[in-house]
């Protein structure tokens, strides 16, 4: 672990100038502009301790990653962190920019943080022999078995006080012993030999002791042997470490809040996850009993079948540990929350219901984190919502009363209560949306009184940016549509072009409010709409069904339902209108393309899922089923009876009208990487054939780390492909035709 330092040099932000989108940026221009768009945010990480006297939050400076931590009180700052550095990233001069796993505050004002995980490999390429003669100095000509080299994991979790004094390094992977009981065993693959601790946070009523788990391992094949889950208590002071559990299983353990371990789930490959619960201080596993009066439908259990269905999510344990917490939809349209007795099998009166949201995501090993724990009283307070628009549904009503008190303050913002100290005077208050990515503030509750404390991007004046609205109405059929539409200050053409966006993933994931490539279109000119089409995640099971009945046609009837919304509210060029998505909806905005090639000028597409079939399927030479989650995507795409080969865009060769403009990576080789690879090249195929315009680049690790070189690279090739295919007049697209 790099040693622990204290900085002493007061940081400046890079404040990037003002760009004027009426012109194409100067090579340098575009760079700065792009490295301050997309430089770490200040607060990417942030916690208030808990005598709500000194807040800590994450800043990037040249190299590293600080802590800052901030004392509320004389509004000094008492101490600057160097936490970790930057590491090099392979195929790029750039580095990764540091970031924070884990930041919390214990008893004493004491701060508690672990960088990223790092693993590295072993030091040599090529194997080592099998044995090897021991050095002259022992010369006794023995030979011994060489284990594999495994590789080196950094997990470091620190400690510091609120000054910056007594820094301890608490724990690291190498800290606990191997996972296997004989070390020197050369039968085991060497990533199983090392895992990196996972933090679990603290128990209830114990802020002296972190708790943190080393995952086990079931066993397979040509390794049977299984090797425990186990939880250890570290004390925050002295570092000593004692273990406090050790369960069977391959680490998916859910603890209650007093640290026990209370459900495990068991997965099968492609099969899906089933769930054991345990009684408080009990070394018995039993199968999870079903919620109450959900019927068959609203089981525990998942399957690829259930996944998009009525079905039933643990999500936790309240302070009475015989009360779990759980989401349900069954006989419902969205997830509500609600609570069961396991010992009387009986519903408690908590029941949080939202008419048009789910109050939780559909994947259940993140259902963990939707959970808003008091940790001054050891309660469950309320359910953080996902989604563009954040929510959070409070069960204390106090809170509840804080949270409507300072919304009140920021009209037509997004407000989260991130933390609060043990009298619930003083709030950490953070505030999203508008025309910047974000503002941390000090909410005094008795004085009713906002003090801004950070701002996520000093360095981005509100004026340098384009204005971002969010907006709402009715699409095809009622389907209630929504996204972020930004307006560039000073567009090259009037009406400015438009680029129609699609949210990504299966279900599609809402955009975020703040998105820096929105801005960098803005810049070259555009009005940018980032659309949350029918199916995107979080608004219920008639929301996704909509997509599933159409997964080809309804993206694309969205995307021109939107077009007509934003022509009645603002000017735009609706003969220049591109398409753009990433995955699936790089699919989607290609078939978007093929089908109304009269709407969409051309097409811009990352990593694009172009043949669902063999998107769902394991590759030719797998030996086992497919995933669960190729299962699940094939359900949900063959629900409205379609044959997924026929709804490749390659399948529509015929269709071609508008030039494409498709990145991919080119630095990964899994089976996704050759199965989007193999989509492409056939594309590129037809669209030659049919002497339409593509333009093809390739993107590497530090693209996807949001590096300015490697984004300014691509935005360069981009803005040259619009330039010739959207902003040219005299670039002739050929007649076109509707095509179905």
């Amino acid at each position: 672990m790099r040693t622990l330092a204290l900085l002493v040099l007061l940081l400046t932000g890079l404040v990037s100038p003002a760009v004027r989108a009426a012109d194409t940026p100067a090579p340098r221009l575009l760079e700065k502009r792009v490295e301050g768009l997309f430089r770490p945010p200040a607060g990417e990480r942030s916690a208030l301790s808990l005598d709500g006297k000194f807040m800590a939050y994450t800043q990037h400076a040249p190299g590293e990653l600080l802590i800052i931590i901030l004392d509320l009180e004389r509004r000094v700052v008492t101490a600057r962190i160097s936490a970790d550095e930057d590491r090099p990233i392979l195929h790029s001069r750039e580095k990764r920019r540091a970031r924070l796993r884990y930041l919390e505050w214990t008893e004493g004002s004491r701060l508690i943080f672990a960088p990223e995980i790092e693993i590295i490999g072993p030091p040599v390429k090529t194997p080592l022999p099998d044995t090897f003669l021991l050095s002259s100095a022992e010369e006794t000509g023995s030979r011994f078995q060489v284990p594999p080299l495994e590789p080196t994991v950094i997990a470091p979790v620190m400690a510091v006080d609120h000054d910056g004094r007594n820094p301890l390094q608490l724990a690291d992977a190498k800290t606990f012993q191997t996972m296997r009981t004989d070390p020197s065993a050369a039968d085991m693959p060497p990533r199983m030999r090392r895992a990196p601790p996972l933090i679990r946070g603290f128990a209830a009523g114990d802020r002296t002791h972190l708790l943190v788990e080393i995952q086990g391992y079931t066993g397979y094949g040509a390794f049977p042997e299984m090797i425990p889950t186990k939880l250890f208590r570290v004390h925050v002071r002295t570092g000593k470490i004692t273990e406090a559990h050790s369960e069977p299983g391959n680490g998916q353990i859910a603890y209650d809040l007093a640290g026990q371990p209370r459900l495990a789930r068991e997965s099968k490959r492609g099969q899906g996850s089933a769930f054991l619960a345990r009684a408080p201080d009990s070394g018995r596993w039993t199968k999870l009993p079903e919620p109450p009066g959900a019927g068959p439908q609203g089981s525990f259990a998942v399957t690829p079948e259930t996944y998009f269905g009525e079905r039933a999510i643990p999500l936790g344990f309240d302070a009475d540990p015989a009360v779990m917490i759980y989401a349900s939809n069954a006989g419902r349209d969205t997830f509500g929350v609600y609570g069961v007795n396991l010992k009387t099998r009986q519903r408690t009166e908590l029941s949080l219901e939202h008419p048009e949201r789910d109050l939780v995501a559909l994947d259940a090993s993140a259902a963990d984190r939707v959970l808003v724990l008091d940790r001054h009283h050891h309660t469950v307070a309320g359910v953080r919502v996902p989604g563009s628009r954040p929510l959070t549904v409070w069960m204390d009503a106090e809170l509840a009363e804080v949270q409507r008190a300072a919304e009140a303050k920021f009209p037509s913002r997004s407000v989260e209560l991130r933390d609060w100290d043990e009298g619930r005077h003083r709030f950490l208050v953070q505030v999203t949306g508008g025309t910047e990515p974000g503002r941390a503030f000090q909410f005094q509750r008795h004085e009713d009184l906002m003090v801004e404390l950070m701002r996520s991007a000093r360095w981005l004046p509100a004026a340098e940016l384009h204005a971002t609205d969010y907006f709402e109405f009715a699409g095809p059929g009622g389907a209630p549509l929504s996204g972020f539409l930004t307006r560039p200050r000073a567009p090259r053409l009037n009406p400015p072009p438009l680029i129609m966006w699609f949210a990504p993933g299966l279900p599609p994931q809402p955009h975020a409010e703040f998105d820096a490539q929105a801005q960098v279109l803005a810049d070259m000119g555009f009005m940018v709409c980032r659309l949350n089409q029918r199916g995107v995640a979080g608004q219920g099971a008639r929301h996704r069904e909509a997509l599933r009945r159409d997964p080809a046609g309804a993206p694309a009837v969205d995307a021109l339902a939107a077009i007509d919304w934003i022509a009645a509210r603002h000017r735009v060029d609706r003969k220049r209108v591109a398409v753009l998505g990433e995955g699936l909806a790089g699919h989607f905005a290609l078939r978007a393309a093929q089908l109304h090639p009269e709407a969409f000028r051309c097409a811009v597409v990352f990593e694009p899922i172009i043949n669902l079939w063999t998107w769902v399927q394991p590759p030719p030479d797998a030996a086992g089923p497919p995933s669960f989650t190729q299962e699940v995507n094939r359900i949900f795409l063959q629900g409205g009876g379609a044959r997924l080969p026929e709804l490749a865009a390659t399948a529509h060769a015929a269709a071609w009208r508008s030039p494409v403009f498709v990145a991919t990576r080119g630095d990964r080789h899994s089976a996704t990487d050759q199965q989007i690879a193999a989509g492409v090249a056939q594309m590129k195929s037809q669209l030659s054939r049919r002497d339409i315009p593509w333009v093809a680049v390739q993107f590497n690790t530090d693209y996807v780390e949001g590096l300015p070189g490697a984004r300014t690279r691509l935005y360069r090739e981009l803005e040259e492909f619009f330039n010739l295919h959207l902003y040219n007049y005299d670039v002739k697209i050929g007649p076109t035709r509707v095509v179905r």
